[in-house]
C-alpha cells in the first residue's frame, strides 16, 4: 500500500548496459498493509536480487506515513549507493550494497530528507 519506490542513480554494467537499483517499502504484514510497519527493500531494475536492507530482522519496522526514501544524488567514489530513510524520527543512511546503516540524527525530530 505504501511502497514509495525510489530509483538510484544510473550506472553502466560490464556489458555497457544502463542499470539502477529500486528501493521500496514492503509491509511486514501484507494483509494489514494500512496499519502495518514496513521494511526497506532493494532490487535490481529488472526485479532480481530483492533483499531486505533496513531495519535489521527483529527490529520494529518503518512507519510508512512519515517516510520519504531518498537516494544519494550519485554513487560515491568507493562505488557505493546510499539511501536515506527516516526511522523513528531520525535520519539513517543505508549502504545498498552491504546493508550497513548509520544513524545520523538522534533527536527524533527529522521529518524530511533532501540530498543536495
Amino acid at each position: 500500500m505504501f511502497a514509495y519506490p525510489a530509483v538510484s542513480s544510473i550506472r553502466t554494467d560490464k556489458s555497457g548496459a544502463s542499470t539502477y537499483l529500486i528501493a521500496y517499502l514492503q509491509a511486514i504484514f501484507p494483509t494489514a498493509s494500512a496499519t502495518s510497519r514496513y521494511r526497506l527493500m532493494v532490487m535490481n531494475n529488472d526485479g532480481t536480487n530483492q533483499h531486505l536492507l533496513f531495519p535489521a530482522e527483529g527490529q520494529p519496522g518503518i512507519a510508512p506515513l512519515t517516510q520519504t526514501l531518498a537516494w544519494a544524488p550519485h554513487m560515491l567514489d568507493n562505488g557505493g549507493d546510499y539511501i536515506g530513510v527516516i526511522y523513528e524520527g531520525n535520519l539513517w543512511i543505508v549502504d545498498a550494497a552491504s546493508g550497513q546503516s548509520q544513524q545520523v540524527t538522534g533527536d527524533g525530530l527529522t521529518t524530511n530528507i533532501d540530498w543536495k
